[in-house]
């Protein structure tokens, strides 16, 4: 693994760590689609969903009093299942495809929610068990749940606090899922593990940017904060949907 691998890793780790601690998200959709591109599809995302375990622990520990324990236990749910329809596409199937068709849904969810949808709280359970479901799925293809639960959050009215706070336990289940299924099966031909020596850099990196957001987090708004959930979400998709085309094309 070279030297700049290893500090682009780094940066985004410690910029996506910050993200999350203050609107509820950041390591999957800011590394994933970089360490995807410079590491390779699969161990991008597997390095991805490992950092994303550190930063959610972490995370869940210090916000645990304003965590939505009911919407959590349905969302990990349908997300376990959702883990597996994953893991068992990314060996039969391309993923390419399933980027641009997964993102451009997702840019148009985000778009429609953010300007006309009126949220119904009296449906949370439906769209956290539909979001969770999705948000499996695409953990274990592409290392980002979040932006299908920044959508769940719009359509449901979830207070931006809670919902903060409540992804990251969710996240925490999700990738230690998505870690399992991938590790204890075998990788695919010719994707060997990074080196020992990588993982108390990717610890290091990300518990450093979740501390440098809990510093800011306290000067942003929820109504700011839920603004940059909503742009870090639109960043996420347009991401993976430039990298699938790129790979049609």
């Amino acid at each position: 693994m070279s030297p700049l691998i290893i500090l682009i890793a780094v940066a985004a780790f410690i910029l996506g760590g910050g993200l999350q601690r203050i609107c509820g998200m950041g390591t999957g959709v800011v590394a994933g689609p970089i360490l995807a591109l410079a590491m390779g599809p699969v161990l991008g995302v597997l390095t991805t969903n490992t950092a994303a375990i550190v930063t959610a622990a972490v995370l869940t520990v210090s916000l645990r009093a304003h965590v939505d324990w009911r919407r959590v236990a349905i969302i990990c749910v349908t997300g376990a299942i959702g883990i597996g329809i994953g893991v068992a596409v990314i060996h039969r199937v391309t993923s390419a495809w399933l980027e641009v068709v997964i993102a451009t849904l997702l840019l148009a969810g985000l778009a429609t929610t953010s300007i006309a949808a009126r949220p119904r709280p009296g449906r949370a359970p439906q769209f956290d068990a539909l979001g969770g479901g999705i948000g499996g799925v695409m953990n274990a293809l592409v290392g980002m749940a979040g932006p299908i639960l920044v959508l769940d959050s719009r359509l449901t009215g979830w207070e931006q606090q809670r919902f903060a706070a409540s992804l990251q336990p969710i996240f925490l289940f999700l990738n230690i899922g998505s870690v399992l299924a991938k590790v204890v099966p075998g990788l695919p031909p010719g994707v060997d593990l990074p080196p020992w020596w990588v993982v108390p850099i990717v610890f290091a990196s990300v518990l450093f940017g979740a501390w440098l957001g809990g510093r800011l987090a306290p000067r942003v708004s929820s109504t700011h904060a839920r603004t940059l959930a909503i742009l870090v979400a639109s960043a996420g998709c347009i991401t993976l949907l430039v990298r699938g085309a790129s790979t049609l094309l």
